[in-house]
Order: structure tokens, then sequence, then C-alpha cells
């Protein structure tokens, strides 16, 4: 019976423990925004990113080994990825137009990004890494923030801007939208006359 009582204790202890996590977060502690990560029970935090630049817009690969962010320096924008145990980086994207990256396929064969390519405000764009190649998503006068791909990559989900600002909707009316990757139609989700995002 002893023997019983201790296997059900160890069986209940095995069961309650949370997975810990790694998460990954912007912060401007050295006034300039950098990369850090620690774990979802805060034991260490870690400097991914550590330069005079500010690095954000980031998305985790699918693996949960590396991180494609935006770097904003003095020349320019710049898409990097960085390996979390190494910490190495390799510059992705250099030009002139490039705003930001939202998303990386399973893969790590494409991006999410959003470049000033066709608008000055930017455009929402699947890059293509390996073949450096851009495929034009949206057109739209007003903004578009939050892209994502879908869980099986047919599309894409997206807050697009329906409707500038003005007195009553100062930021404008956005609304959830999917473009599907194939013909690149949109479908609204959401009609709820506010700043969806």
């Amino acid at each position: 019976m002893k023997n019983l009582v201790y296997i059900i204790i160890i069986i209940i202890s095995s069961g309650c423990k949370t997975p810990i996590y790694q998460l990954a977060y912007g912060t401007d502690r050295d006034n300039e925004i950098d990369i850090c990560i620690t774990d979802s029970e805060n034991t260490e935090i870690k400097n991914l990113t550590n330069s005079n630049f500010t690095e954000y817009n980031f998305t985790w690969s699918s693996d949960g080994k590396k991180i494609y962010y935006t770097s904003y320096e003095d020349d320019g924008r710049k898409i990097k990825r960085i390996e979390v145990e190494s910490k190495l980086i390799q510059t992705l994207i250099q030009d002139t137009v490039i705003q930001s990256v939202s998303d990386v396929s399973k893969d790590e064969t494409q991006l999410i990004i959003s470049t000033k390519d066709h608008h000055q405000k930017g455009e929402f764009y699947i890059y293509n890494i390996v073949s450096d190649s851009k495929i034009r998503l949206t057109n739209n006068e007003l903004y578009e923030a939050g892209a994502k791909f879908s869980p099986d990559e047919s599309t894409i989900v997206a807050s697009i801007q329906t409707q500038a600002g003005d007195s009553i909707y100062r930021s404008g009316i956005a609304e959830i939208f999917t473009i599907d990757i194939n013909d690149f139609s949109k479908n609204q989700l959401t009609n709820l006359k506010g700043f969806n995002a």
C-alpha cells in the first residue's frame, strides 16, 4: 500500500508540471530596442541582440531555433535572422524600400514582409528567400498590419485599414482579412467598425 501511495504521488506531481517555454520580447533598457529571451519562469534573461540600432518586428521560426526580425539601421532597414543558440546573425534583405518582417513560413523559405516598392506607406509581399523574389499581396491606399501565415499556409491573416481616420474614428477602421496565397483574393472576417489589429 505504501508503494502505491508513492506511485500516485509521483504521477500526480509529474502530471502537474507546467511546460517551460522560451519567450522573446523587445526591451529598450539601453535606449535602443534589443531582442531578449527568457523562459516562462523568467529564470534568466539573455540578450539576443545588442547593437546601437532598434531591432523589432520579430517572429520565431516554427522549430523555435531562429528569430527573424527588422533592424532599423542608419543606412536603412534590414531583415535579419538570428540563431538563438549560437547568436549567429545573417542579413537576408537589405534595400532602400524594406519596412519590416511579419512572419516566416514553416520551412523558412518564405517571409511576409512590408516594403515600399509600390507605395510609400508600404504593402505586404511574400518574399522567397531562396530565389530572392517578391510577390505583392496587397494594393491598398490605406495601411495593413500584423500579417501571419495561416496554419496550413494557404492564406495570410492580416489587419487591413478600410477607412482613413476622421472625427468619429480617429485611427480609421481596420478589419481582419484573409488573403489567399494562390489568387490573392481577400475575404473580410470582421465587421466591427473599429481599428482591429
